[in-house]
């Protein structure tokens, strides 16, 4: 009986051993490179998007803190073009391309302590864009309500802000990208005023929201198309003699 309770321990001891052997092992190849790059927050931004010049050059700068970089044998970088090349950390910083107005995915892959980690980057070589539409409201005399809802803004990064008009004087409502996807791109508006005061609108209102991102200092205007048009015609009044 002393012998057997004997080998039940040794056993429990080696399988004791065994998974702290593994979770050890486990522990070492979890850890990961800590790789920087010059992103913001994952996205590389073309700044000077212009629609006659649309060509990026991405200037890739890799702010790896040098404990991981020693570590680092080699970069697999897929510009997400179909294109890509392999290298070293003496060849950064790198140069590329774009030459299509479009969003990229860029993945960089990296060989670290014989193991490869790869992340994916955005590369925004546009302008954020939103539609406007009308969900319900129809022309009449001033008091009228509209409901309206933006669209085709899912591509849109997130730190965009949306700065809703409605043609009529009222003040501009300024909205997040989280603002937008938690009101689901809904927001109502009432008239009180005439369109007819708008004569260099063509005597109508036209109502949306133009989205603009801002990050360190830096803006991208963007394209907002809106809705309308919107008449909105004075109160009737009645003069009954008696």
């Amino acid at each position: 009986m002393t012998h057997q309770l004997f080998s039940i321990r040794i056993q429990l001891q080696k399988l004791l051993y065994c998974i702290l052997l593994t979770l050890c092992f486990n522990s070492i190849k979890a850890q990961t490179p800590n790789c920087k790059f010059n992103d913001t927050e994952g996205y590389f931004y073309n700044w000077a998007f212009d629609a006659e010049n649309i060509e990026f050059k991405l200037k890739l700068e890799n702010q790896t803190p040098l404990s991981d970089k020693n570590e680092i044998t080699g970069y697999k970088i897929e510009w997400g073009d179909k294109t890509e090349e392999t290298v070293t950390n003496a060849d950064f910083p790198l140069y590329h391309t774009y030459s299509e107005k479009k969003i990229y995915n860029m993945k960089i892959t990296t060989h670290y302590k014989g193991a490869d980690y790869t992340s994916t980057y955005i590369v925004y070589n546009t302008k954020p864009t939103v539609k406007a539409e009308i969900i319900e409201g129809e022309n009449g005399c001033a008091g009228q309500k509209y409901t309206f809802k933006l669209v085709e803004y899912e591509n849109n990064p997130p730190k965009t802000k949306y700065y809703w008009s409605f043609g009529d004087g009222a003040p501009k409502i300024i909205w997040t990208h989280e603002q937008l996807i938690d009101n689901k791109g809904t927001i109502e508006h009432i008239f009180n005023k005439t369109s007819c005061i708008s004569v260099n609108n063509g005597e109508h209102y036209d109502a949306g929201a133009e989205p603009v991102l801002r990050i360190d200092g830096n803006m991208l205007v963007g394209v907002g198309t809106k809705a309308g048009p919107i008449i909105i015609s004075k109160e009737k009044t009645l003069n009954i003699e008696l």
